[in-house]
């Protein structure tokens, strides 16, 4: 036998002590966490808080001490097949050291990936990243692309994309932008996607008439009545372009989407979950001017249900990468001699 008795009762609060003394082989006499039960196997300490008093911990002991298949019955959890599957579950990670862990840890949040706290693991994004381009050329997948024409009094959709027959399809290319016909606009494009990220570079528009033509991006984010981060870019403050630039985040407990534009824009997120509307050519606007490229980025990635869900925005190590390398592409490869 060995006494530990814990600096605090907190849950959760357990040293190193209760698992030497298992490694052992002794049976710990333990005055400590009010949960220690969820931690260690069943029948193998001696909790003193639910036993009781000091005396019949005593009790308990000396009795024990001299009734050996009472003794022997605190270890049957070390024989193969008795230990409890949910422990094993909940301490597999420490199969792997502590180094390795870090490092995956690090990838993950430098990647935007999920990470089981529990099993300390990478794991895939809530929201899948898998590019799905529909028949009719617009993005199903990782969000539903639509466009719609706004005047003054109202707004109607224009084209919206379809169903997606193969997941994962190659997006188009550079050099052969996608021309897209709605209605009295015109649009020449591009989408590229790598890493969680989604590029959209529009190289010319044109308009017909004097309605406003906007982007709509439909993401399964429950972000209730339209709460919303805006110009979170800001935050970088090394670039030079911040000023000339429009953002916004919506997020839920599970993922979070950032959209970012290189031209100042209206962007709105409308009391619709996980709804945006991008402002890409104005009603005073009939064409893009001269060589002007508008490029529009999409991250996306999980959210740290200990760090990120609250109130304020905490740019994630990922964002800051990808949020930078859109205001400056070349700043952030940089390296000064």
């Amino acid at each position: 036998f060995t006494l530990i008795v814990e600096v605090s009762l907190e849950n959760d609060f357990i040293t190193e002590a209760i698992w030497e003394a298992l490694f052992a082989g002794v049976i710990p006499v333990y005055y400590g966490a009010n949960n220690i039960a969820e931690h260690v196997p069943k029948n193998s300490i001696i909790n003193a808080a639910e036993v009781g008093t000091k005396v019949a911990t005593a009790e308990l002991v000396k009795k024990m001490m001299n009734n050996r298949t009472l003794w022997e019955s605190y270890h049957e959890w070390r024989k193969d097949g008795v230990f409890p599957p949910d422990l094993a579950h909940k301490y597999g990670f420490l199969k792997t050291v502590p180094y390795c862990r870090m490092c995956k840890w690090a990838h993950a949040k430098t990647h935007g990936l999920g990470w089981n706290h529990t099993t300390q693991t990478i794991q895939e994004p809530a929201l899948p990243r898998t590019l799905c381009i529909a028949e009719n050329g617009l993005l199903q997948a990782p969000f539903v692309e639509s466009w719609l024409e706004s005047t003054d009094e109202s707004m109607h959709p224009i084209q919206k994309a379809d169903s997606c027959t193969n997941p994962g399809n190659t997006p188009t290319n550079s050099e052969s932008p996608q021309v897209l016909q709605l209605g009295d606009f015109r649009v020449e494009r591009t989408v590229v996607a790598h890493d969680g990220v989604v590029d959209m570079v529009i190289s010319d528009a044109h308009s017909h008439g004097s309605k406003e033509l906007i982007l709509q991006v439909e993401i399964p984010i429950r972000n209730w009545e339209g709460a919303h981060f805006r110009d979170v870019h800001r935050q970088i403050a090394t670039s030079n372009h911040v000023g000339l630039m429009s953002s916004i985040v919506i997020q839920d407990a599970s993922s979070r989407v950032t959209l970012l534009t290189n031209w100042q824009t209206a962007i709105s997120c409308p009391s619709t979950n996980g709804t945006i509307h991008v402002s890409i050519l104005g009603s005073m606007e009939e064409n893009l001017l001269g060589d002007e490229t508008r490029r529009i980025r999409f991250l996306v990635e999980d959210v740290d249900p200990v760090r990120d869900v609250s109130s304020e925005y905490a740019m994630s190590p990922y964002a800051h990468n990808f949020i930078q390398d859109f205001l400056d592409p070349l700043a952030l490869f940089y390296v000064d001699s």
